[in-house]
């Protein structure tokens, strides 16, 4: 039996949700023009395009736009929209698409709380998280228990970049999310690794998007080969097939689960994005990410 294809990094970001973000000062004029909200149509859309690719499931959330808020209680609010939403969503196509929650950090009390009830009550197969929320670092131990509840769950976290590494004065805008992240990843990864948390939270699946960055270029000595059984990436490398199959060689094929990014990528590019995961795939044992 062939294995299914899950793609571990899309997006879809409810309109309510959106709408709440642009009161609270915080526009998402690309999101809202990528066509995919949760509208019927969109949803519709999009599982045209999963067949025409050949994916078989789709892990959903509402990363980059997180509910960051400064007041814990509308963070909260902005986070439990989201999730009920894509959890909405979801139930409309429960064979082709699941879930990660995002979570209202960097408040604590209130994201555990989020993740208790996203995972729950709501089913999500995990959250999705960047590495700065609120300008704190993701790894500091004031998160720690977080990761123990997500733990408890044996919960995936997706390590989405949050933009936050802009690149230097002069850099163009076009390459501000592009570059930035790439350095965000790499620097995100280290942290993880460095702080313990494959030891420490073991139950707890952790993929870093877009390919780990460019840790995969690192010297072997900084990086452990292959990555720990609990730590994985994608294969979001924008189409970039040197630097997968680079990843591939530095964390172990075994490690990296298909990533496209949709919509960002859709029509050819997502079918070009699934056959150059396909390359891997077929060269390398099942993946341990647990089936949504």
């Amino acid at each position: 039996m062939t294995r299914p294809l899950i793609d571990v990094h899309a997006h879809l970001w409810p309109e309510e949700y959106l709408a709440l973000l642009a009161e609270h000062g915080r526009p998402a004029a690309e999101a809202c023009a990528l066509h995919a909200t949760d509208r019927p149509d969109h949803l519709a859309a999009r599982i045209a395009e999963l067949d025409a690719a050949g994916i078989d499931r789709q892990l959903v959330s509402a990363a980059a736009q997180m509910p960051d808020l400064p007041r814990p209680a509308a963070a909260a609010h902005a986070a439990r929209l989201a999730n009920d939403r894509c959890a909405r969503a979801v139930a409309r196509h429960p064979d082709r698409l699941g879930f990660l929650a995002v979570l209202p950090l960097p408040h604590l009390d209130e994201a555990v709380a989020e993740a208790e009830y996203a995972l729950d009550v709501l089913g999500a197969h995990g959250a999705v998280l960047t590495w700065q929320p609120g300008g704190d670092q993701l790894t500091d131990d004031r998160f720690d228990p977080l990761f123990g509840r997500l733990a408890d769950r044996a919960a995936t976290v997706l390590l989405h970049p949050g933009g936050t590494l802009p690149g230097s004065p002069g850099t163009p805008a076009g390459l501000r999310w592009t570059a930035g992240s790439l350095t965000e990843q790499t620097f995100g990864l280290l942290r993880w690794l460095d702080a313990g948390h494959p030891r420490r939270f073991p139950r707890l699946t952790a993929i870093v998007a877009r390919a780990g960055g460019a840790a995969s270029l690192l010297p072997p000595g900084l990086l452990p080969r292959p990555l720990p059984p609990s730590v994985r990436v994608d294969s979001h490398t924008q189409g970039n097939d040197a630097a997968l199959r680079c990843a591939a060689d530095a964390y172990g094929a075994d490690r990296v689960d298909l990533g496209t990014d949709y919509p960002f990528a859709r029509g050819p590019d997502l079918a070009v994005a699934v056959a150059a995961y396909r390359r891997l795939a077929d060269a390398r044992p099942a993946a341990a990410v647990p089936t949504p």
